[in-house]
């Protein structure tokens, strides 16, 4: 057993899986045989015990210096918390039964916020920790190409086989033939076929480079010539030109401030743990 860790050996020297007795509280059953609720709290505790009572303490330290300080969780940032955790969800029934799911209350849930929340104001409050608007404007500036939309075409194809296909149908569009309609009969995708050609909005950089720069010469309503990709002839027309959208700095700041300041505190919060670690009397009580 010179190879196997400490916590490997816990592992199997646990509790048997396999309840002793049927009066034994048990959660699970494997051919008739329960599995003692005892073998699994052990088991955990011998796997995650420390861990456990080392979070606890932290959260003790964390609520006796806000109580200390007069830190408290700011309310209207707790509600905007909440109701964007429940919004994930299609109901409040099914945020119930996803709290429920994973043996938690609501309570449980709200306390974890507010405590979260507290964490974040001591941080801050002890470590004088500030975002400043040069510091935001430079994150803005070093990823601007994210914060806006490129410009765009909304688009139609016909994919053909052969070039001769293609020729005829371009003619065929050209004479005023319905592009929909000869897309849902001819285009070998069935996929924009069955939609009438449309494949929706596409944005530079989305497209083969040659179909790309042919795309965006292009004017609403317009149609290309034949353009052989991908082992077929691509007709393609565009239904809508769509602008693209600069970056706007006051539209995206404040979310850059929430991330920078979040960044910061999660760095500087191990330190002001050890501060109250080294300030306080702790005690662990061998188990």
């Amino acid at each position: 057993m010179n190879g196997l860790k400490l916590s490997v050996i816990l592992l199997f020297a646990a509790a048997p899986l396999c309840a002793a007795a049927k009066k034994e509280a048990s959660v699970a059953q494997v051919n008739g045989k329960p599995i003692a609720k005892a073998a699994v709290e052990k088991r955990l505790w011998s796997q995650f015990g420390d861990q456990v009572i080392q979070g606890i303490i932290n959260e003790q330290l964390i609520t006796d210096e806000a109580e200390k300080t007069g830190v408290k969780a700011d309310e209207a940032e707790f509600k905007k918390r909440y109701d964007n955790l429940a919004a994930q969800y299609t109901s409040t029934a099914d945020f119930q039964a996803a709290l429920k799911s994973r043996n938690v209350t609501d309570e449980e849930v709200k306390g974890q916020l507010k405590l979260r929340l507290v964490i974040e104001a001591l941080v801050v409050k002890e470590k004088s920790i500030s975002v400043s608007e040069e510091e935001v404007k430079k994150v803005f500036e070093d990823n601007k190409d994210k914060f806006g939309t490129p410009a765009g075409v909304k688009l139609r194809q016909i994919l053909l086989k052969t070039k001769q296909e293609a020729d005829d149908m371009l003619l065929a569009l050209k004479a005023g033939a319905d592009f929909a309609a000869l897309a849902s009969q001819k285009s070998v995708d069935t996929v924009s076929a069955a939609k009438g050609g449309d494949i929706g909005p596409v944005y530079k950089g989305q497209l083969l480079p040659d179909i790309e720069k042919t795309v965006f010469d292009l004017k609403t309503g317009q149609l290309s010539d034949p353009i052989s990709a991908g082992g077929v002839y691509h007709i393609l027309k565009v239904d809508t030109v769509i602008a693209a959208v600069p970056p706007d700095y006051e539209k995206v700041k404040n979310q850059l401030r929430e991330g920078i300041l979040q960044a910061k505190i999660d760095e500087a919060l191990p330190q002001l743990l050890n501060d109250l670690r080294a300030q306080a009397k702790i005690e662990v009580t061998p188990q």
